[in-house]
């Protein structure tokens, strides 16, 4: 790669000449990359060797650097491991880049790669949360390297199944795990869940996703060993029965969280004295929950005065359940009710008086009409995020509706609403603060991308959701894509008019 900059000055000899990176002071370099993302600084190292670390007096750049870019409580994304791995082994031993890991205190590792994984594990000794994937191979080197060199690590998240024997292992070598979260349980049983509940006796933030075949006994040793539990998700755990529930109530007086989604078999026999002694709950999961009627669910949502978060997806959700959600909604954040075919603008209505606070909904597959979206635009003015997907009886109306009142939307997305035209779609150009935006199939759809890539200045690509050549599918358009293709146009204009 030249190092040229393109660019002249006079020498002393009253010649010009081209002037190269090298003849930059320093403060100038280290200026220049401060603007840049954290993940494009971590790439300098291979574009210049005045920007490696051990080679060269203007090395500090890049450390420096990295130093002062530092995200959010030091961490690190899984977006920049590809660049670590290799950075880690050259410049590992630098003084600047080991006090920029001891910073790190949280890391990313959903990338499937192990020897990035283990690169970045051993070289942050600071670590206290930490996300990675996993496999039944779960091995016992790749634990005790976790181990031995974060002591400190109090969080753990495991994507993809865990074994048996690695659960063993998380007990034996992370006795101090405050938060632990299981991505896959198909392969544990009740003895695994007995065993880890005596062994992690300091869990307060618990996630079991996808477990089966555990019962009674399981969940009982989790009621019993883990009093000062805060947060308890329990997803797909088909075998929870109402008397596995209530070995909770009174047990566990400090929940905050409570998510029991995909658990068909329990009612509000167990549910409702467990939400009336959890007098903190501020986050409530009862998707797919379809035991539980209407009425009942009116009920459950009564005694819970503080929610900030509710989910009913595919849940027995009726105007009478929304009229209850509205009365102790002046708190509430985050509503899910996808699936729900049961209630009508009426109580969408009552949701958007009572929770004018609601930052994140999710409608999709539900019976709401352009006046219920009407209602809600206009009262919940501060929504960030809103799902509409296939509600078929939304039209341009609706998006007419987001486009003039919900200025502050980061995330929308209508997938499946066929009755939307590209002029409705276009009224989304006044979404300035527009990042994610997916759509209906359209049929004029270049039209579209210049409304709303000109409006939409920080939209990255536009889905198109619909018809395609190959049936139904999607179509992704980038902006930088379109950029391309406009400026090839305008030069094309410009290149006729000189020659005709």
């Amino acid at each position: 790669m030249s190092s040229s900059i393109e660019f002249s000055s006079k020498s002393n000899s009253g010649v010009d000449r081209i002037l190269s990176i090298q003849d930059l002071p320093k403060d100038i370099l280290l200026h220049i990359s401060s603007k840049l993302p954290l993940i494009d600084v971590a790439a300098l190292h291979s574009t210049c060797k005045q920007f490696q670390l051990n080679r060269g007096d203007a090395g500090y750049i890049f450390a420096e650097t990295l130093l002062q870019k530092q995200t959010e409580g030091g961490v690190i994304t899984a977006l920049d491991l590809e660049n670590f791995q290799s950075i880690i082994r050259v410049n590992k031993k630098h003084p600047f880049f080991l006090g920029f890991l001891e910073k790190v205190v949280s890391l990313d590792c959903t990338d499937p790669r192990r020897a990035v994984h283990l690169d970045v594990i051993k070289s942050c000794p600071n670590l206290n949360h930490l996300k990675i994937d996993v496999s039944k191979d779960f091995s016992e080197p790749f634990l005790k390297v976790i181990a031995s060199t974060n002591v400190h690590l109090k969080s753990l998240s495991l994507n993809g199944p865990i074994s048996p024997r690695g659960l063993e292992l998380i007990a034996q070598y992370l006795p101090n795990l405050t938060v632990l979260n299981l991505g896959s349980c198909r392969f544990l049983r009740n003895r695994d869940i007995e065993s880890m509940s005596k062994s992690l006796g300091k869990i307060i933030d618990l996630t079991l996703v996808n477990a089966p075949f555990i019962h009674a006994e399981g969940f009982y040793s989790l009621a019993v060993n883990y009093p000062n539990l805060k947060s308890l998700k329990l997803s797909g755990a088909r075998g929870l029965q109402d008397h596995d529930v209530r070995q909770f109530v009174n047990r566990c007086p400090h929940l905050n969280r409570l998510s029991l989604e995909d658990s068909p078999h329990i009612t509000a026999s167990s549910i409702l004295p467990l939400v009336s002694a959890c007098k903190k709950l501020e986050h409530l999961g009862l998707s797919g929950c379809s035991s539980i009627g209407s009425d009942d669910l009116g009920k459950i949502i009564a005694e819970c005065p503080g929610l900030r978060q509710l989910e009913l997806a595919k849940c027995s959700v009726t105007d009478e359940v929304l009229l209850e959600v509205s009365k102790v909604g002046k708190n509430l954040t985050f509503l899910s009710l996808k699936g729900c075919n049961l209630f009508s603008d009426l109580g969408i209505s009552d949701v958007a008086n009572g929770c004018r606070g609601l930052r994140h909904l999710i409608l999709n597959n539900s019976c709401v009409t352009d006046r219920g979206i009407y209602d809600l635009t206009t009262k919940c003015v501060g929504l960030r995020r809103l799902s509409l997907d296939y509600c078929p009886a939304l039209t341009d109306i609706s998006l007419e509706n987001i486009g003039s009142s919900c200025s502050d939307l980061v995330e929308f997305s209508a997938r499946g609403c066929f009755r939307m035209t590209e002029k409705g779609v276009k009224k989304l150009a006044f979404l300035r603060e527009l990042r994610s935006l997916d759509l209906p199939g359209i049929k004029d759809k270049n039209s579209v991308l210049d409304v709303i890539f000109s409006g939409c200045t920080y939209l990255k690509h536009l889905v198109f959701y619909g018809k395609t050549d190959g049936g139904i599918g999607m179509s992704v358009f980038r902006r930088s894509e379109w950029m391309g293709q406009k400026n090839r146009s305008v030069l094309r204009k410009i290149w006729d008019k000189i020659f005709s």
